[in-house]
């Protein structure tokens, strides 16, 4: 599908030192499928929009009656005399397009154009924007020629068609070509790991140098002694304004989709970049993940830290889920007053040493 949208043939080899030419097309494909394809693309390449944004469909309504629905045996019986004649409209058609073609792509590329503009459409749109215009001047060439077809309706439906695959797109993370699914990632890996007791809510997160300034205190943790699921994999530290996440557990986790079938694979570059651009999310080589807790283990790991610095943030709710009513309306106070709250500078590496 994407040689075919591309237009252009695979640059093969004649000899060691020459190149076979290299031909090309113009091509729009119409099929008909029980199923959504645009939702096969979806499953299939969770990581880009690539194919998308190749595929325009729309739903066909099923008509019980109405204009233009006959009974099944005059339908049947219309349909059998196109095998020995496929009319005239067609071969019209053809020399129309042929004699014209022209003025045809001049006014192409400028009912696009418009159609861009009046859509509001983004530039990995174009694939979308062509079907559309293609799909309206066909109308129009085709009642020029005698066809019962109005082509501001056809306008209008496109105009719909277009705006629903958009949506369809945008719904899913997928903006200008690019899967933005970060967000989404990140809160089904929450919920997983929250699932089997292997997230940790405390007061502060002391990992520097010195003795703790005051005790840590686990608002939230495992209700069993011993997790058979793993060890403790996300800190949420609340003073600090941070959500740690062990790097070692969420890369692979990401690139398997939580090791279960059905979910789509990501690439964890892609989901790190955008928590980055997101959240402002970032890394520390070396942290105690479970420091100063029952948790705690000797060594250190490299961890994925997203800072939550306001209420404004999609992830506070997540961050004050077990803080006491007093403490979560004096923090929401305080940043109402433009006061961080004590929210901690990032970990310095350097100083990443607990003696909790």
């Amino acid at each position: 599908m994407h040689e075919a949208s591309d237009g252009v043939e695979k640059g093969r080899n004649l000899t060691g030192q020459k190149t076979a030419a290299r031909g090309d097309w113009k091509l729009a494909i119409i099929a008909a499928s029980n199923g959504s394809y645009r939702e096969y693309l979806h499953e299939r390449n969770p990581n880009h929009a690539a194919s998308i944004v190749r595929v325009l469909e729309w739903h066909v309504k099923a008509i019980q009656g109405g204009p233009g629905h006959m009974a099944d045996a005059d339908a049947t019986a219309l349909l059998s005399t196109l095998d020995d004649s496929y009319g005239m409209m067609g071969a019209k058609y053809a020399h129309f397009l042929a004699t014209n073609h022209e003025a045809i792509r001049k006014e192409l590329k400028a009912y696009s154009k418009q159609l861009q503009a009046d859509w509001n459409a983004g530039l990995s749109d174009r694939y979308w924007i062509a079907g559309s215009a293609i799909m309206v001047l066909a109308a129009k060439y085709a009642a020029q020629l005698g066809v019962e077809v109005d082509p501001d309706e056809i306008e209008d439906f496109m105009h719909g068609v277009y705006m629903e695959n958009r949506a369809d797109r945008d719904s899913r993370g997928m903006t200008d070509g690019k899967v933005d699914s970060a967000e989404s990632v990140l809160a089904r890996y929450l919920k997983d790991r929250g699932a089997e007791e292997r997230v940790i809510w405390t007061n502060y997160m002391h990992n520097k140098q010195g003795k703790p300034p005051k005790p840590v205190n686990i608002l939230k943790g495992p209700v069993t002694p011993r997790n058979t699921a793993g060890g403790i994999e996300v800190r949420v530290a609340v003073e600090n304004r941070e959500i740690v996440i062990a790097s070692s557990d969420f890369g692979p986790w990401v690139r398997n989709g939580g090791g279960l079938s059905g979910r789509p694979k990501h690439s964890l570059k892609q989901i790190e970049d955008g928590l980055k651009r997101q959240f402002g999310a970032y890394y520390n080589d070396k942290l105690k993940l479970c420091s100063g807790t029952i948790h705690a283990t000797p060594l250190r790991e490299p961890c994925f830290i997203i800072p939550v610095p306001d209420s404004k943030s999609p992830l506070w709710e997540y961050l004050m889920m077990w803080s006491p009513p007093d403490e979560r309306a004096a923090a929401e106070a305080d940043d109402l007053d433009g006061d961080s709250g004590g929210a901690a500078e990032k970990h310095d590496p350097l100083e990443a040493t607990d003696v909790a």
